[in-house]
């Protein structure tokens, strides 16, 4: 549910279901409360790092690349009146796969980035923690990661979705340039949804160079576990 910091009264209308799984006070560019009508159009992280800009009492040591340091983050994107929870890995890789364009139906490369475990922490502590994950919905990310993806995946960059308006690091079709949703690659029909370690194997492992500090939305399955084992290796 959605705080108004206005009035107190919890509404579910505008609010980005990602962001409920993090437990935090989330607001919407442009975000009306039915019940005070109280309205907010700030484009403003607090505690995080936004525009080149760091918290004085920043979460971690690590820059996080957001949005706000691209050219799709100056319009403005969701934003949270309360620090958002923070996805640390030992280490990462990539899983490169290829999908359908839904726009053009060409063939496109897709990416995604997978930890062998990971701790999630909020200002109040541990939130959440597993063992071998893909990354979802990817809002901030570290900038050596950044640069490894880029180097190997340049068809991820940020962008906001026309329907949630919801900002992340996205797939973009190489041929028409269309973005691919996440909720669109990481469907029953994409990728990575491999239903044996045949089509496991279909899927070419990158390995990452160092630990990975995130906020995003970590996915798991019981075929994540067996990623290093069982995928090709670049």
């Amino acid at each position: 549910m959605v705080l108004c910091v206005t009035c107190q009264n919890c509404c579910t209308r505008g609010f980005s279901a990602t962001h409920e799984r993090l437990r935090t006070t989330t607001w919407c560019s442009g975000w009306e409360c039915p019940s005070c009508s109280a309205k907010t159009n700030t484009s403003k992280w607090r505690g995080w790092v936004h525009s080149g800009a760091r918290s004085e009492t920043p979460m971690i040591q690590r820059r996080l690349v957001s949005p706000a340091d691209t050219q799709a983050g100056q319009n403005g994107f969701m934003t949270h009146a309360a620090p958002p929870s923070t996805l640390q890995a030992p280490a990462y890789g990539l899983l490169l796969g290829h999908t359908e364009c839904h726009f053009c139906h060409a063939p496109t490369p897709t990416a995604a980035i997978w930890v062998p475990s990971f701790e999630e922490h909020d200002d109040e502590g541990l939130v959440d923690q597993g063992e071998g994950a893909v990354l979802r919905y990817i809002e901030r990310l570290d900038e050596d990661t950044v640069a490894f993806v880029a180097g190997h995946a340049p068809w991820l960059r940020f962008a906001t979705t026309r329907t949630s308006g919801q900002t992340y690091l996205a797939h973009h079709c190489t041929t028409c340039g269309a973005l691919q949703g996440d909720h669109f690659v990481f469907s029953p029909d994409g990728p990575y949804w491999p239903q044996s370690d045949v089509e496991l194997a279909r899927l070419t492992f990158v390995q990452g160079l160092g630990p990975l500090t995130a906020q995003a939305s970590a996915g798991q399955s019981t075929w994540m576990d067996r990623v290093p084992l069982a995928c090709a290796q670049a």
